[in-house]
């Protein structure tokens, strides 16, 4: 069986959500906090379908500067709601969050 090696420090979306949702888990770059946030995502996977799962994670991913969430994101940088938002304002939207460790958004190698 062919199993893809991903390079270190790559979460999966609800990785991150249990991140996000959850501090108890802990920020310190430990095998502890890693096996947490395995465990409270397979928790997270078998509750939720992906559609809440992605909408979950839009509502608390930090968009910088203390802004959490699409909609608060939204507000701040267009003054609308994201409901009203272009595609070229989404898209700026997803460009703002936070890349994983390691990868960089401008290398062209």
């Amino acid at each position: 069986m062919f199993v893809p090696k991903l390079p270190p420090r790559i979460s999966t979306l609800t990785q991150q959500l249990a991140r996000n949702l959850y501090d108890t888990i802990g920020f310190k770059k430990t095998v502890t906090r890693k096996i947490k946030e395995m465990i409270t995502a397979i928790q997270i996977e078998k509750t939720y379908t992906k559609d809440e799962i992605l909408e979950m994670y839009l509502n608390s991913v930090h968009f910088g500067h203390g802004t959490y969430g699409v909609e608060a994101a939204a507000k701040r940088f267009f003054a609308k709601e994201a409901e009203d938002l272009s595609i070229d304002e989404c898209a700026l939207l997803v460009g703002l969050l936070p890349a994983p460790p390691g990868i960089h958004r401008f290398d062209t190698r």
